[in-house]
């Protein structure tokens, strides 16, 4: 049954950044604005409200919207829901003055996930965690799954000369950083792999003359998965850059590639993600 509510929000504030984070279910960052220019980055419920989704529901069917935590696959297989397991569950929740802690325990593997986003001036950091708690090593697939408005003459900002990799026939532009050349109607997903040690990639709004950019180690993350759906996928319109550990976008798929990563018993595995404002 569709249930809409009214939902609860943490936030972060500063004179650069307004951060709201869902408190009742997936730890969704459904807000990034950047007060300055009132610009809000993420991409919004079409229908204009939120459902509670169901657990281990279908992600298609709920809002697909702000920035969700794929783990451990993004499709779904056998044994893992769609888009992970943990969007559609409740975290852990911790606020600070300048930090959210968001944590939780996963049902289908023996992983403990955390997320704490730290607001600093006119940057936000994404710091991860990924904890094995049981006896044997694992392998799990991440993806950051964070879906972001298309503005007019949006560009990406994206490293030259990567091998860009498909799963199947698609008809890419000859520019592929630019929004504009990509078909309407249509939705699109590839992903560039052998990333440089450290990357930086983002968003080009050249009608607010400012940048936003993502930065972090190719070596944590290799690959970056790129969708873009000009109204090929639920008639919406967003784009999300994707750091992960592996693809295409199954675990059973990834194992089968080689592109994935393990996890040891009682390993933790960090890594980060740094956002920043760059006015042009």
């Amino acid at each position: 049954m569709e249930i809409i509510y009214n939902p609860v929000f943490d936030k972060l504030e500063n004179d650069h950044l307004c951060v709201n984070v869902l408190r009742d279910f997936g730890a969704k960052v459904v807000s990034l604005r950047i007060k300055e220019k009132d610009m809000e980055l993420l991409f919004q419920p079409s229908l204009g409200y939120y459902h509670l989704p169901e657990k281990h529901g279908d992600f298609a069917k709920f809002d697909t919207s702000g920035w969700d935590e794929c783990i451990p696959s993004i499709d779904v297989t056998s044994t893992i829901p769609d888009h992970g397991e943990i969007w559609s569950r409740q975290w852990e929740n911790q606020l600070g003055e300048d930090y959210i802690i968001n944590r939780i325990e996963l049902e289908t593997l023996p992983l403990i996930f955390t997320r704490k986003l730290i607001l600093l001036e006119n940057k936000l950091i994404a710091k991860y965690s990924v904890e094995n708690i049981g006896s044997e090593k694992v392998p799990f697939l991440w993806a950051q799954h964070g879906l972001y408005k298309i503005y007019p003459n949006m560009e990406m900002i994206l490293p030259d000369n990567l091998v860009v990799q498909v799963d199947g026939p698609l008809d890419l532009p000859q520019n592929i950083k630019n929004i504009a050349d990509y078909t309407d109607t249509k939705a699109y997903k590839w992903y560039m792999d052998s990333l440089p040690e450290n990357i930086v990639c983002g968003y080009l709004y050249k009608e607010y003359n400012l940048a936003w950019e993502m930065s972090f180690s190719g070596t944590k993350l290799p690959y970056l998965g790129c969708w873009i759906n000009k109204g090929g996928f639920k008639g919406e319109y967003n784009i999300a850059l994707e750091p992960s550990n592996g693809y295409y976008d199954s675990l059973e798929k990834a194992l089968e590639n080689n592109r994935v990563q393990y996890i040891d018993s009682k390993e933790i595995i960090e890594f980060e993600i740094n956002y920043e404002i760059k006015y042009l």
